[in-house]
């Protein structure tokens, strides 16, 4: 039952059987919607498009694709691919396809839960899973310009031919100036215009079975790609060897430990991109280069005041934590693919460092487990924490290794719930601009049900919930411009003493906490959201913004929500703690 839909996402990997290093069109995976059709696929493509080009998303899924590089075989047999090599984009395509808050009415909500809806990037063909109204592919190979098309049978369509299959072209212009359906189709399909589309050849390269012959017969191994071949043009041939001198000259300076030159170049911001580039090249770092560094952090601050990034340099542990410590008005720090940042230096940072908000970890040395552990063991070093942006939090998996510092299912009394999505660290500006996002996306949905409590349907969604708990934006950005910089995962945790909970049944609400580790009888701290502020304040954690405290409640008037006592939240947990027991067997994929 349902008009069925799947988005696919491929992108170009070179095997590692490879002798030319030559890159192939090959799938990602995708994700399944049971109702999508008509203008649906196509939204639901600009909404990917624009989580993909967000900087901070696309940076993520850039080091996802490099990873897959040279790792496997293209081939059937060796080493193969495993079912979901790129989590993190996979889950951004999931949140694409379900949710959609941006400001309009209605909002969107699809899906009953995330797992039940993947699709393996090992699937040997395009349409292997059934669908019954075409699918859609998005090239990201480029996370910052990704291509796309939709598939009805065996040929890539645009935005246009794809949507006129379902809404014929109007009769005459009067007809089509009149039509407020019209006008939105017209809308929609412009809004893809600046977005690349995706040939046939790719197709036939990432599912030879399904398009080869419709490619006209030609070698898969001949797609044409302008990016394997870049050209220059004449008039950049001269800037170009002029910077080739940057990189002997910041090596005289360090040397001879006079920068005079270098301090007129360095104000200039392509030439201080070029200076740092090449202070990624000495390793140790020498402290004569330290000043220089200086140099170059000043001017990016001129557009990132409250960014310091240092990614790619090969700092020491001592040298990170003394040039920290002389931005004091940091708020987002990114030491990525930094050779010599430890487990030890980033528990130094978080203690003797003012608080960050957002840090990027991304392709260091530091492993998952010691994430997870210095997590569990010293939740206080996170309490100012919005994004910590590491493979281990990334990761998808039946069941989180994290321990629950807050849970949000959804609505309780829903009988498909998907689980209980948890964050291992959360800020309670975090949690009050998720309620928020969460009550909002109901409130506006055409599929609301006031008069039967607040759920999508008969069956309910936990892709609102997880969509609100994974994505952090700041107040009055845009939906659409919010960075993801976390995989919520499915967790038990807070039922036998984890954390807080929010618990949303019908017209009540609570914020819980299980004082002795029990769920049915034990003590219990059951709060109101300024009860819960409270003790947010007590605990140590930074006071929300007040104007996004005042937006909550507004919502919560709105809804008539009201706050829950200890006996129905016990009847509440009771509920869930059913759905998460049967939950695992029942709606999850097998990985």
């Amino acid at each position: 039952m349902g008009q069925r839909h799947q988005i696919w996402l491929i992108a170009k990997v070179v095997p590692r059987d490879s002798t030319d290093n030559k890159a192939y069109y090959r799938s990602l995976g995708g994700f399944h919607n049971q109702w999508c059709y008509g203008r649906l696929p196509s939204r639901a493509v600009r909404r990917f498009v624009d989580l993909a080009k967000q900087k901070d998303n696309a940076e993520i899924i850039q080091i996802e694709l490099d990873e897959m590089q040279n790792k496997y075989n293209r081939n059937a047999n060796g080493n193969r691919m495993p079912s979901y090599p790129c989590p993190y984009t996979q889950f951004l395509l999931g949140l694409a396809c379900c949710v959609d808050l941006d400001d309009f009415i209605p909002t969107y909500v699809s899906g009953h839960s995330y797992d039940g809806c993947l699709l393996p990037a090992t699937t040997r063909g395009s349409f292997d899973h059934g669908p019954d109204d075409g699918i859609s592919v998005i090239d990201v190979s480029d996370p910052m310009d990704p291509a796309y098309c939709h598939v009805l049978s065996n040929g890539p369509l645009p935005a246009e031919g794809y949507i006129r299959s379902y809404y014929a072209y109007p009769a005459d212009d009067s007809e089509k100036g009149d039509s407020e359906l019209e006008k939105d189709i017209a809308a929609l399909i412009a809004s893809l215009d600046d977005v690349k589309l995706v040939t046939t050849e790719m197709l036939a390269e990432a599912w030879p079975r399904d398009y080869a012959r419709a490619g006209g017969g030609a070698k898969t191994d001949e797609v044409a790609d302008p990016s394997d071949q870049p050209t220059l043009a004449e008039d950049n041939i001269v800037p170009q060897l002029a910077d080739l001198v940057v990189g002997p000259a910041v090596k005289q300076s360090i040397a001879q430990g006079n920068f005079d030159e270098l301090e007129k170049l360095v104000w200039i911001p392509e030439k201080a991109t070029l200076i740092k580039a090449a202070l990624r090249e000495f390793d140790p770092f020498p402290n004569a280069a330290i000043p220089l560094l200086l140099r170059v952090c000043e001017v990016e601050s001129q557009t990132s005041k409250s960014e310091l990034d240092l990614t790619g340099l090969p700092l020491s542990s001592d040298q990170i934590l003394d040039f920290v410590s002389q931005h004091s008005d940091i708020q987002r720090l990114k030491l990525s693919n930094m050779p010599h940042v430890t487990i030890d230096t980033l528990r130094k940072l978080l203690t003797s460092v003012p608080p960050i908000s957002h840090l990027n970890l991304l392709g260091t040395s530091i492993a998952n487990e010691s994430i997870l552990e210095l997590l569990a063991e010293e939740p206080k070093l996170f309490y100012s924490m919005e994004a910590l942006i590491h493979p281990a939090l990334l990761t998808y998996a039946k069941k989180a290794l994290y321990k629950a510092a807050f849970t949000f299912p959804g609505i309780s009394g829903a009988s498909m719930i998907g689980g209980c999505s948890a964050l291992p660290f959360f800020t309670p500006q975090r949690i009050v601009q998720a309620f928020s996002d969460f009550l909002r996306g109901i409130l506006r949905n055409e599929m609301s049900m006031p008069g039967g409590g607040l759920r999508f349907g008969a069956m309910g969604s936990s892709m609102l919930a997880l969509a609100c708990l994974a994505s952090y934006r700041t107040q009055g950005q845009k939906w659409s411009e919010r960075r993801v910089p976390i995989l919520p995962l499915f967790c038990d945790g807070f039922f036998s003493g984890e954390g807080w909970a929010l618990i949303v049944s019908d017209s009540v609400y609570s914020f819980c906490r299980l004082l002795d580790g029990e769920a049915e009888g034990g003590g219990k701290d059951v709060l109101d959201l300024d009860g819960f502020l409270s003790a947010m304040g007590a605990e140590g954690r930074p006071a929300p913004l007040p104007a996004s405290v005042s937006e909550l409640k507004g919502f919560i008037a709105e809804a008539k929500l009201q706050a829950m006592d200890v006996e129905t939240v016990e009847e509440a947990l009771q509920t869930l703690q059913m759905n998460v027991q049967v939950y695992p067997a029942t709606y999850q994929r097998r990985i």
